[in-house]
Formats: C-alpha cells, sequence, structure tokens
C-alpha cells in the first residue's frame, strides 16, 4: 500500500491508495493546532493507526516547497514547512518506510498532463477539476463537506495527497 501526503503545518492531507487494485482505501485531513512540537505529535499519532491498518510500503510525500510566493509565504514559513515536513518523513523512515518525495508541478503533469492553466483561480481548483476528470464524480461525492453543504476547503489537502499516492 501507499500512503500520499500533503504535509503542512496547519491540516496534513493523506490517501491510502492499492496499486494493485488501483484503489483509494482511505483519505482525509489531519486538522493541527498548538506548538509545533505538538502538531508534529498529533499528526504522528494520527498516521501511526493507518501505517498499521493498511500495512504501508511506501509514503510518497510532496516536495518541500523551494521559493517564495507573493503574499503567501516568507523564509519563516518556508523554514516550518521544511523543519515539520522533514520531522514527520524521519520519523516513517525510522519505520521501515520507502519515502519518494515528487515535485508537486511534475506529479501533475503526470497524472493529469498538466500543472498550471490560466483557466484556474488557483492551483486547487485545476486540481479539484483534473481529479474530478481521471477519477470521476464518485470520488467528488466523497470529498467532505462544509457546513453550508459545499466541498470543504480542506478537500484541497486531500486531493493533493491523492496526487502524491497516484505517483
Amino acid at each position: 500500500m501507499i500512503l500520499g501526503l500533503d504535509i503542512s503545518t496547519n491540516c496534513t492531507g493523506y490517501c491510502v491508495y492499492d496499486p494493485e487494485t488501483k484503489t483509494i482505501i482511505d483519505k482525509g485531513v489531519f486538522k493541527l493546532e498548538g506548538e509545533m512540537y505538538i502538531r508534529i505529535d498529533m499528526l504522528w499519532e494520527g498516521l501511526k493507526p493507518i501505517l498499521e491498518l493498511h500495512k504501508i510500503e511506501s509514503v510518497h510525500i510532496e516536495d518541500f516547497l523551494m521559493k517564495f510566493s507573493i503574499g503567501r509565504s516568507s523564509a519563516f514559513v518556508i523554514n516550518k514547512l521544511i523543519t515539520f515536513n522533514s520531522i514527520i518523513s524521519y520519523l516513517l523512515y525510522k519505520e521501515g518506510l520507502i519515502i519518494k518525495r515528487y515535485n508537486v508541478l511534475s506529479a501533475r503533469k503526470k497524472l493529469f498532463g498538466i500543472a498550471r492553466s490560466k483557466a484556474y483561480k488557483n492551483s486547487k481548483e485545476l486540481v479539484m477539476d483534473q481529479i474530478k476528470r481521471v477519477l470521476g464524480q464518485e470520488y467528488i461525492d466523497t470529498l467532505p463537506l462544509n457546513t453550508r453543504g459545499n466541498i470543504a476547503k480542506e478537500a484541497g489537502d486531500i486531493n493533493d495527497a491523492v496526487v502524491m499516492a497516484l505517483q
């Protein structure tokens, strides 16, 4: 089994994928809060049962963000994300798991044939639309909803984890 992760300090998306049956077995998010070490503990405690239950062998992780996005990132934010991602990756490695990192744009291009498009307001919309095209409406219908009945914001993190798992 493959575990796809979109690791972030606030909301980490995950996807368990069975490459033999080409089936998504489980997906979701871990909402994290508190100091950095508390967030690490929260995520690790959430991942451990998934690793055991699904007999994960390989973990596909979205590679580190390596450049600034105007208005969205700073050296402090990038450093915090790299540190968090590295600690979680190390804990997974210590469990004997194979860790593979994928550049997000390369992963999208491989899966969808497209990585970016000006036709979309943002990358989350592009991924949602392309996942619907590849996996169908049935997949979209399983995403979490917000209190208004619309697809929840954290679905974007789940979708990014799905992209990683399908590499």
